[in-house]
């Protein structure tokens, strides 16, 4: 995640300080905004470069694949449909990366 901020926090910081200049048209300050915009949903896709590009840094593998799978007590109401469960590499991506770009595309 620090190599995905990284990238996000250093193209919001080179908006923000074009966009306070003094001598700012407004249609560039427009076309800089909806190019962040765009940069951010391009981001979506780039899910396995972050988590290639920090694996290089580090050795690490994610916590939750050596724990044993936890069992949800089921319901009357809850219908026939198996649960999901995610694990490692999906669930970063489901559970943090998508919902943070998403955020900051709002």
């Amino acid at each position: 995640m620090a190599v995905f901020w990284a990238a996000i926090l250093d193209r919001i910081n080179g908006v923000s300080k074009s966009l306070q200049k003094k001598t700012i048209e407004l249609r560039t300050a427009v076309d800089l905004l909806k190019s962040l915009l765009d940069f951010l949903i391009s981001q979506r896709e780039l899910f396995d470069d972050y988590e290639t590009k920090a694996n290089e840094k580090t050795d690490t593998q994610y916590s939750d694949e050596n724990q044993r799978v936890r069992k949800r007590k089921r319901h009357h109401d809850d219908g026939p449909a198996k649960e999901v469960v995610l694990r490692g590499k999906e669930k970063l991506k489901v559970d943090t990366y998508l919902p943070v770009l998403d955020m900051l595309c709002t």
